[in-house]
């Protein structure tokens, strides 16, 4: 049986623009038009948890209350995180934005242990750590090997 949300469905496969997180919400641009959407995570179970849904937000009100970066800082991939299952059978249902470049792994949602009693809801950001990042520690490395 196929879960996927219908907005991934669309998203899946194409080359994104990542504009950036703001708590279980995410931005991106599809062509030349910016989209905000929102992972929820189902309500109604619990204590256990899984994806719900993927849901575009056109509330202007609702927008305006989010801080998301003005430009694109990653052109990205939405694709499902390769199957996989560990010692117990557990199986994850995660999509990735993957960036095209280096294909570093900017966001994972979904539901991890889906097959399980207890799953859980997944929506991890993960910033790239800057060119600065790495000048500084090549910098601290230096000084450090010759004193």
């Amino acid at each position: 049986m196929d879960t996927t949300p219908k907005v991934v469905a669309t998203l899946t496969n194409r080359v994104l623009g990542l504009y950036g997180v703001d708590n279980n919400f995410f931005a991106v641009r599809i062509g030349q038009t910016r989209h905000v959407f929102e992972v929820k995570e189902d309500e109604s179970d619990g204590y256990r948890s899984a994806l719900d849904d993927v849901v575009p937000v056109t509330d202007q009100a609702q927008l305006d209350k989010l801080v998301l970066p003005r430009r694109v800082i990653a052109r990205v991939h939405c694709v499902p995180k390769p199957p996989s299952a560990d010692d117990f059978g557990r199986v994850d249902q995660i999509w990735q934005l993957i960036d095209v470049t280096d294909h570093y792994v900017w966001l994972e949602f979904g539901t991890e242990n889906s097959n399980d009693y207890y799953p859980a809801f997944c929506f991890r950001f993960t910033p790239k750590p800057s060119n600065l990042f790495y000048r500084a520690r090549a910098v601290e490395k230096a000084i450090t090997e010759n004193g």
